[in-house]
């Protein structure tokens, strides 16, 4: 599970140690107890480019799938090419999920 913080600059270095830890924490939350009987979940804070960010893990990680929440749109024409969602699905190392939120 990936949370990034796109604009690390908005904290000071000791605020986004903090909120890193505290969404970290959010994030263990939100996985059910015994989802590690059947799989392995990572928790992954990071700063930076969204997309960037994403990639960079999924490779490092050596991920079998990507998850991640997709915005509804009213229209495709000239959007869908510059989501963060369309951007992950062309680059990813791996088969990538979207869920519409």
């Amino acid at each position: 599970m990936v949370h990034v913080f796109q604009h690390p600059e908005a904290y000071g270095e000791t605020v986004l140690a903090i909120e890193k830890e505290n969404c970290r924490n959010q994030l263990r939350e939100l996985v059910p107890s015994g989802t590690e009987l059947h799989c392995k979940v990572d928790f992954e804070v990071a700063a930076g480019e969204p997309v960037e960010q994403i990639l960079r893990i999924a490779e490092e990680t050596k991920a079998d799938l990507i998850v991640m929440g997709a915005k509804a749109r009213t229209s495709l024409a000239g959007n869908v090419p510059h989501t963060k969602a369309y951007r992950v699905v062309s680059e990813a190392p791996c088969p990538v999920l979207t869920v519409r939120s």
